[in-house]
């Protein structure tokens, strides 16, 4: 087969077209001319315009499709994708020809250099196409919703009645690849005219959508949501880069690369981006997620950054991919929020005083400082939805609950009190503390039995190590509730706090939002002292609080070799120094100087944590130490 010669792109907004030669018949070979042209020359045309396509690659390892494209001298064969030979066919004109721009023709796709000016154009190939096709496929379901829409190119409209397109809809055409792919968001929002198509039955978008998605839509499916938020989003104003990235991350992309390339054209804040990340394919994926990493730890903070970081195991993460820096080629885990205690009064820190960036040969490494305030003794099983607890009967446990919530609000009830330290919330037990301790007693049995006797049936899959951590938690558990119920602490209800207020939202019947303990673990610290924690967490994890952040977060020191510690520490020295040139009050190189004489800690960052009783950077703390995350 006859490979085909790409003539270079001379100007920077250079990009080809393809003219597709008519054909009767739509079963007939592809033939084409690929026209170079810019995006400047496009945007004055008033007659010639091109058609943009949009549609899924499909499996690289699947059956080729062929188009034959007329060369200077000769026609070269060229093989091309399946799903990129039904798409072209399906457009292919009985009469005239068609000027289509498909990026898989018409970028040299052996040109990495090429490919990376190409992407950082598509946002203006798109929004200057006087149309946009998005191809879903040939499949004779997709074809019939299509037809029901008022706009379809059949010539028909089929009588069906809205429930039933509806629901054709969410089991057909909202099912197909194309509405979980990264790079179809950027090419439909910045499309003038979209239209989808199956087959040879076309629609416009906007009327799919006003058919599609009458009053209530959010309540009826998944695909109906996305359908939902993908046309809402077009009318909306930009959004920044993390907000795209949190929304679609782990969607489907043949290159990984492409979580952040393919949202460079709709980000609002690209332009700050471009320092920090360039559109190169020949840059490992695991640099590209750490430059963008750096953009955002500036741009969201660490609190909000690192929350995405712990989803998965270090083995599944992508390759030289720096611990603190988010995978965003996998999907979400979903966990929600970590708990904090906002009562007392704590230090405004600004993050980027309190780190450095030192360049590693393979990632960034991430110098902060912080405090430590634990370690992890031992780990329950991860904890599941809280449905899964569903079928059991707490009749006992409910009206335990009930009743205290009633005893708090008796008497003098729960009242608020506040000095230097923050606020604190108080009640009074005077002459009840008895009936307290049999309340309490039974909430506390019931969380034994939970942890201890029902989450192992529910954690069939866990490892017999896992088992045995699990085990020695239970025993450490129940050491720390009989401490615990001594205490006159508030156990239940919307007045209890810390672990007692996440252990009652979790065993609630009707759960009005997503748990923070669910996807989790539980945790005894060596303290003695009751934690939540990521489920990759391990035994002698520390328990740190990094400034700037009022989450505490699980590290793992590792070892590194002696050359690579010196390394590491003569490099922040020289940014210190060099920070002392800088610094206004020099704050930031004194700190650092302190911390460094102290404490060294050469650790991977593993997640999120709360501990009982810990509020980050009260008034009296101060860093105790450098954290090098790798």
């Amino acid at each position: 087969m006859a490979t085909f010669k790409y003539h270079p792109l001379q100007y920077p907004d250079s990009f080809r077209l393809i003219l597709l030669q008519p054909s009767q018949q739509r079963f007939l070979p592809l033939y084409c001319t690929l026209e170079c042209t810019t995006i400047s020359q496009c945007d004055r045309e008033i007659i010639d315009h091109y058609t943009a396509l949009s549609y899924v690659w499909g499996d690289p390892a699947a059956k080729k499709g062929l188009i034959f494209i007329q060369g200077a001298k000769r026609v070269a064969a060229v093989e091309i994708g399946k799903s990129l030979e039904d798409a072209l066919k399906a457009l292919r004109d009985k009469k005239r020809e068609v000027r289509i721009w498909a990026d898989a023709l018409c970028i040299d796709q052996s040109n990495l250099v090429e490919r990376g000016s190409q992407v950082e154009l598509m946002g203006q190939i798109y929004s200057t196409a006087s149309h946009t096709v998005i191809y879903l496929g040939d499949q004779a379901a997709g074809q019939k919703v299509l037809e029901a829409i008022p706009s379809n190119t059949s010539g028909t409209i089929s009588p069906w009645d809205i429930n039933g397109l509806k629901t054709m809809a969410e089991t057909t055409l909202l099912k197909m690849p194309w509405f979980s792919r990264v790079w179809i968001f950027q090419e439909l929002l910045l499309s003038k005219d979209p239209r989808v198509q199956c087959g040879t039955v076309r629609a416009r978008w906007t009327n799919l959508c006003r058919v599609l998605l009458s009053p209530g839509y959010r309540q009826r499916s998944k695909e109906l949501q996305v359908l939902g938020d993908m046309n809402s989003a077009i009318s909306v104003h930009k959004q920044k880069l993390f907000v795209h990235l949190t929304a679609r991350r782990g969607l489907g992309a043949t290159n990984p690369r492409d979580f952040i390339f393919g949202h460079l054209g709709i980000a609002a804040d690209v332009e700050e981006l471009k320092a920090y990340v360039k559109v190169d394919y020949e840059t490992s994926c695991g640099k590209t997620y750490n430059d963008t990493a750096r953009y955002l730890l500036e741009a969201v903070g660490p609190e909000t950054l690192f929350h995405h970081t712990s989803d998965y195991s270090e083995e599944s993460r992508v390759e030289d991919l720096a611990s603190w820096a988010p995978d965003w080629s996998m999907p979400s885990a979903g966990l929600a929020t970590m708990y904090r205690n906002n009562t007392l009064n704590t230090q405004r820190l600004v993050a980027k005083e309190n780190y450095f960036i030192l360049e590693h040969k393979r990632y960034p490494v991430l110098s902060y400082l912080g405090y430590e305030v634990d370690h992890i003794s031992s780990l329950s099983l991860t904890l599941p939805e809280p449905k899964f607890f569903a079928e059991t009967e707490r009749n006992v446990y409910e009206q335990a609950v009930t009743e205290l919530t009633t005893f708090y609000h008796t008497g003098s009830g729960v009242w608020w009190s506040g000095d230097e330290e923050g606020r604190h919330r108080n009640f009074n037990l005077r002459g009840r503390e008895t009936q307290h301790q049999d309340l309490c007693r039974i909430i506390h049995e019931e969380w034994i039995k939970v942890l201890g006797t029902e989450l192992p049936k529910l954690s069939s899959s866990s490892t017999p190590e896992e088992a045995r951590l699990h085990e020695k938690f239970v025993e450490n558990f129940k050491t720390w509730v009989t401490e615990r119920g001594k205490r006159q602490i508030i156990v239940a209800g919307g007045d209890s706090d810390g672990f007692e207020s996440l252990m009652w939202l979790y065993l609630m019947k009707q759960q009005s939002k997503d748990s923070v303990l669910t996807g989790r673990r539980l945790a005894i610290t060596q303290s003695g002292f009751s934690a939540v924690v990521s489920k990759f967490a391990e035994e002698g994890d520390r328990i740190v609080f990094l400034a700037g952040s009022p989450v505490a977060y699980i590290v793992r020191p590792v070892i590194v070799s002696e050359d690579e510690n010196l390394e590491l520490q003569n490099a922040l020295q020289t940014l210190v120094a060099n920070q002392k040139s800088t610094d206004e009050d020099g704050s930031k190189a004194q700190n650092f100087e302190t911390a460094l004489w102290n404490s060294v800690v050469n650790c991977v960052l593993v997640g999120e944590c709360y501990v009982e009783g810990e509020v980050g950077w009260t008034r009296d703390k101060k860093a105790q130490a450098v954290y090098t995350l790798n």
